[in-house]
């Protein structure tokens, strides 16, 4: 059932990912059309009503990932427009600081549940797609690797390849071979070696997508060359 929820919420974004990239031209238009006050009073109202109430009252209000695309695209917009100035290592530093928040907010739960049970349920609260730290982390993030000039050739293959590593890994036929049959995660969840474990299986997994996605490109590049030939 677990993974019937999670292929289900997989197909919604990216359905999400495919409406947003057919309807971003008209949300240009619509941002293109404010003066920077506008745009101001634009994003601070679909941040307050988005992300800063649902996070307070704990509602929803109809929210989706294509809200969350549409906010974070709004936001990143904003700063491309008018903060040019703004430094990509600052970004980086504060899209860090704010995922550190996030982690932490899971530790602190943590230690409050073993003296109040009821907040079992809020471990991982400040974790959802539309919570303040959450988007801003992953918009610093965005705009901080924007314009970071890389010439190390290991990052920039390895940055050519996570796209396919998501795929390969996270697509309804592969996942759960990875987690229940062929490293069956749920066994160790009370064993003290969770935590090796985990780290163990994550590079095992991000190694072998990588190879996997390198050789398919390597593939289709002498398919395609063959072809034009």
């Amino acid at each position: 059932a677990c993974f019937d929820a999670h292929n289900t919420i997989s197909m919604v974004v990216c359905f999400h990912v495919f409406l947003m990239y057919l309807i971003h031209p008209y949300i240009n238009k619509l941002i293109h059309s404010f003066n920077q006050q506008e745009y101001k009073t634009f994003l601070i109202t679909i941040f307050i009503y988005w992300c800063i109430i649902p996070t307070l009252t704990n509602s929803s209000f109809a929210g989706s990932s294509l809200i969350s695309f549409i906010c974070l695209y709004s936001l990143a917009g904003y700063f491309r427009l008018y903060c040019e100035d703004f430094g990509s290592k600052k970004f980086i530093l504060y899209g860090i600081l704010f995922i550190m928040i996030n982690f932490v907010s899971v530790v602190v739960f943590d230690w409050l549940v073993l003296r109040i049970s009821y907040l079992n349920k809020y471990i991982f609260y400040f974790l959802g797609m539309m919570r303040p730290f959450t988007i801003l982390g992953t918009l610093c993030l965005l705009l901080g690797f924007r314009k970071l000039d890389i010439h190390s050739k290991i990052i920039n293959i390895l940055g050519f390849a996570t796209f396919g590593v998501y795929l390969i890994h996270d697509n309804n036929l592969v996942r759960p071979f990875l987690w229940k049959k062929l490293f069956m995660n749920a066994s160790y969840q009370n064993s003290q070696y969770l935590i090796i474990y985990s780290i163990f299986v994550i590079i095992i997994i991000y190694i072998s997508c990588t190879l996997i996605e390198l050789l398919r490109s390597k593939i289709f590049k002498i398919l395609s060359g063959n072809k034009l030939s």
